[in-house]
């Protein structure tokens, strides 16, 4: 479903969230990526099994390459045996467990998703009843994968209905493409809230939230929220994952300064194929925290930026977007299922006022601070020894499977 391509311009296809895995995570740490390497090998920048190589000289803005990982990577069935290999292949064998010890909470999601799936064999959708054998057959073996994310983009409207109908003030819709997002936009004008999930740049499968507000003047505000990041400056050239350039210029069209957008990074996302759960994820955390967007749109509408001072170390400028650094802004919430150890000690010494704000969204469920969240789901490997790694998402997202099963 994916044509990966290896280029100057495209080289964090490879390293999407591996520039974390030094911190540790599920992959196998001999084969940590390290992106100063791979930029600094002519083999490498020039690998690749499609037919262009744009230069390393074109602009950033008109093509950043593909998402940092296989998420962003295109959607095709045309691909080669060695494209599929390259793609499929996980950090360890499909069949060999990463994890001899998943952790009590995941296990107890993992079961109540295993009672939810034999209890929805004859009633169910089924196409959520193979997503949700998908997930109960490879839980054990491997983080998630292209499958998994196929799986994921495709039974979004699913999970997201289920959600719609717990939550009526939700308002939650997905789209396809980034410019079905933009014509709902520009066709729903009624004031108030709604949020959305798209596809940023297809045909790669890159996701990403949004929090919009239709302002009773007939202004509308936009704040995109990135599981990982949307521009990188340190790297040469500088560089927006593709669809971010668009979306600003598409925006600034349609809406000829009536509609405002910025993009909070969040870096919570560090693995391959997750970013269709953690922008569903970010989307609900947004209605939940409705009132600290609230002041975020406010702003937004008056000046244009969330934070409009030129010293805000919260928020930058690239190439006419404002980001915002999420580690430094964001409840906690938002971090309960970040993969790594070392984004929550982040958020922790940005935001230490937030360090025991409760992180459940389960009414049923007792307190839980960010860091007894990341305490409970950190995956430990044979012998014991823990992996600086987060299983939060992947109890999430069966969670997320269960509710809509149970839904139907």
């Amino acid at each position: 479903m994916m044509c990966p391509q290896l280029t100057v311009s495209g080289w964090l296809d490879k390293w999407d969230d591996h520039h974390s895995w030094n911190h540790g995570s599920l992959a196998d740490h001999s084969r940590a990526f390290n992106p100063e390497a791979f930029l600094s090998s002519k083999e490498n920048i020039t690998m690749g099994i499609c037919v262009s190589k744009p230069s390393v000289r074109h602009d950033y803005n008109e093509d950043y390459g593909r998402n940092y990982g296989a998420d962003t990577a295109q959607a095709s069935s045309n691909t080669s045996s060695s494209d599929s290999e390259w793609e499929q292949s996980p950090p360890h064998s499909p069949r060999q467990p990463v994890a001899a010890d998943i952790p009590d909470r995941a296990k107890d999601k993992i079961s109540a998703l295993r009672e939810s799936y034999y209890r929805s064999q004859m009633s169910s959708n089924p196409n959520l009843l193979d997503y949700a054998k998908n997930i109960l057959d490879n839980i054990e073996y491997r983080q998630s994968n292209i499958d998994t994310l196929q799986l994921d983009a495709q039974n979004l409207g699913s999970l997201a209905a289920a959600y719609n109908t717990s939550f009526s003030q939700l308002n939650l819709h997905c789209f396809d493409s980034r410019i079905a997002f933009l014509d709902h936009l520009q066709s729903h004008n009624e004031p108030g809230a709604w949020r959305g999930v798209f596809r940023l740049n297809p045909p790669t499968l890159h996701h990403v939230a949004v929090d919009v507000r239709n302002h009773s003047n007939g202004q509308k505000t936009l704040i995109v929220l990135e599981p990982i990041t949307a521009y990188k400056d340190d790297v040469y050239p500088p560089a927006y994952l593709p669809g971010y350039p668009q979306l600003r210029e598409e925006v600034n069209t349609r809406f000829r300064g009536n509609a405002k957008m910025s993009v909070i990074e969040t870096d919570a996302q560090r693995s391959w194929h997750d970013c269709v759960i953690f922008s569903l994820n970010f989307a609900l955390c947004a209605y939940q925290k409705d009132s600290a967007f609230d002041s975020l749109h406010e702003k937004l509408a008056e000046s244009g930026y969330c934070f409009p001072g030129n010293e805000d170390s919260r928020s930058r400028l690239a190439r006419g977007i404002e980001l915002i650094d999420g580690k430094q802004v964001l409840p906690a919430v938002f971090y309960k299922h970040a993969h790594s150890r070392g984004t929550v000690t982040a958020v922790a010494n940005a935001q230490p006022h937030i360090a025991n704000d409760n992180v459940s969204t389960n009414r049923s469920s007792s307190r839980e601070t960010l860091n007894e969240r990341a305490e409970a789901f950190r995956v430990h490997r044979e012998g014991g020894d823990p992996e600086n790694y987060s299983m939060s998402i992947e109890s999430s997202r069966a969670r997320k499977i269960r509710k809509a099963l149970e839904s139907q």
